[in-house]
């Protein structure tokens, strides 16, 4: 009986091998045996091979993320909150493929470091979308003024760092509260309020970088109950644990 084997089908067995053995490990004939043919039927459709196919799949899958990423990010109008979805959005897609197509930790690590060390279209895109979000930030007053890409590369380095610990650690649960802690950092710093006044009143007009948020502007006081909220119930060592957790 003839088989029905076409492109999008080899992709599909290809996103499961990759997933479940690694990039490394998986063969042609991982990848063809499930689908009932041998090395020669995938080399037509794919005359590049394996190199080809991992292109083809984490191509797709950059796609599929960053449209994700947007979506989300489109449901909100305030850059504070459009930061926090950009990332919490990236991290339950991880968590969820994780599940689906059970890959294990070692996979997952592999993957990252790809993706980390190679120039992939997905992190400028992402970067270049923390930017943007950081800059209507401070074109509103939200967000002190200072350098963007640096910020949004500062941002995007952070999150890379406990990527792996709350997707492959955490249940979906402790993540979010994980992604609560560190928000609570970056937007508010760990500095008190009366050593961040102190601080302001002897710089005689140096920028203090105790936080993302812009001091004086008017826009932070409504923040200022989520804060303290925050505070109540987002230990701040819970989020430090999770970045000495991501080193070892």
């Amino acid at each position: 009986m003839a088989i029905n084997l076409d492109r999008n089908k080899i992709l599909d067995e290809a996103r499961k091998q990759f997933a479940r053995m690694g990039l490394k490990k998986t063969s042609l004939i991982d990848i063809a045996r499930p689908l009932g043919v041998g090395k020669t039927a995938i080399y037509h459709h794919f005359p590049g091979g394996k190199r080809e196919l991992m292109e083809q799949v984490m191509r797709h899958e950059e796609e599929v993320l960053l449209s994700h990423i947007r979506t989300e990010v489109g449901r909100e109008s305030d850059p504070l909150k459009q930061l926090k979805r950009m990332i919490t959005s990236k991290l339950d897609h991880g968590q969820r493929l994780r599940e689906l197509l059970d890959v294990p930790k070692d996979v997952g690590e592999e993957i990252a470091s790809i993706y980390a060390d190679r120039e992939l279209s997905f992190n400028r895109e992402e970067l270049a979308m923390i930017k943007a979000i950081i800059e209507r930030g401070m074109e509103t007053g939200v967000l002190r003024r200072d350098d963007p890409l640096h910020l949004a590369s500062v941002l995007q380095m952070m999150a890379r760092r406990i990527e792996m610990t709350l997707v492959f650690e955490m249940s979906p649960k402790t993540m979010k509260q994980r992604i609560d802690d560190l928000f609570e950092i970056l937007f508010y710093g760990i500095v008190s309020d009366a050593e961040h006044r102190s601080a302001h009143s002897h710089m005689a007009g140096e920028r203090s970088k105790a936080s993302f948020i812009a001091p004086a502007s008017g826009k932070s006081s409504n923040y200022k109950a989520a804060r303290r909220e925050s505070r109540q119930q987002s230990p701040r060592r819970a989020v430090i644990s999770a970045i000495s957790n991501s080193q070892g």
